[in-house]
């Protein structure tokens, strides 16, 4: 299966958001499905399929026992400023996404929250992930 990379014109509002080569991604290399689509810069959705392919896919097998069968996003992008300040968001440009939950081919849904001691496995996938993640993306 290829991953299912829908370009799209380029976007461009009035309050300074834009990406010059936007791309809705919707399913990964693999099988699993990043739902609901986002839409990203071509330069980031790449980075964001390597890392989910590379990474999150490899310790959810090694930590959790099962791949990988949905990447929930709860933001990608979006024209708005960072919270708290006027400087626009990296979501404004479509170099940012917020992943919310991953779902198992078993079933189990982890929740991206902090650690809660409620299931060790979960929180251990979550702690290696957003580790990994702090390499190849500036805010994790």
């Amino acid at each position: 299966m290829k991953v299912a990379f829908k370009p799209l014109p380029p976007v461009s509002d009035p309050k300074g958001c834009s990406i010059v080569d936007p791309v809705e991604i919707s399913a990964l290399p693999d099988g699993s499905a990043l739902t609901p689509p986002a839409q990203l810069s071509c330069e980031t959705a790449i980075a964001v399929v390597v890392f989910m392919r590379d990474v999150a896919q490899q310790k959810a097998i090694s930590i959790l026992g099962s791949t990988i069968k949905t990447f929930r996003q709860d933001s990608a992008y979006v024209c708005r400023a960072r919270n708290g300040t006027t400087k626009l968001s990296e979501h404004a440009y479509g170099r940012a996404i917020d992943l919310g939950a991953f779902i198992t081919a078993s079933g189990d849904m982890i929740v991206v929250k902090a650690a809660d001691k409620v299931d060790e496995n979960h929180d251990l996938f979550l702690s290696a992930v957003r580790a990994a993640a702090c390499g190849p993306f500036t805010t994790v």
